[in-house]
């Protein structure tokens, strides 16, 4: 009984039947230290704490205590976090968390002055013009 209560073997086992538990990183939030060092072991890989700030930034696996998505998704803001499997034996959910969306920004043209940015809401300043057909109102930059 105390193996299957306290094994990370088992652990790791069943995120290996998941074709997602294949990813190469992973990382542990809210759990045990024997966990974080358990899979180290048997995945032969340095794992991520989330307690240490060591977030990664790509797609990765997260093995937390259960319950802890909502935690997960205000530490993340701007990426998903799936729950894609569970070891209730030792009271642990497995999240796929995507990674890092990168702002897009528009390229500038060489020797061109960026476009207005437009404003829907706001009093009227100085400098700023109202188009009539829209409502919105234009800034100079």
């Amino acid at each position: 009984m105390i193996n299957i209560l306290q094994s990370e073997r088992l652990v790791e086992a069943r995120l290996q039947q998941t074709e997602l538990g294949r990813l190469p990183s992973i990382a542990v939030y809210d759990v045990s230290p024997g966990v974080e060092y358990g899979l180290a072991f048997y995945r032969n890989q340095p794992i991520a704490s989330y307690e240490r700030n060591e977030i990664p930034a790509g797609d990765h696996v997260v093995v937390a205590a259960s319950g802890t998505k909502t935690e997960l998704e205000y530490r993340l803001p701007g990426r998903r976090v799936t729950k894609f499997g569970a070891f209730e034996l030792q009271h642990l959910d497995f999240y796929l968390v995507t990674g890092k969306v990168l702002a897009r920004s528009i390229p500038e043209r060489a020797g061109h002055r960026p476009r207005a940015v437009l404003h829907r809401v706001g009093p009227v300043r100085t400098g700023m013009q109202r188009n009539a057909a829209t409502g919105f109102r234009k800034r100079r930059l």
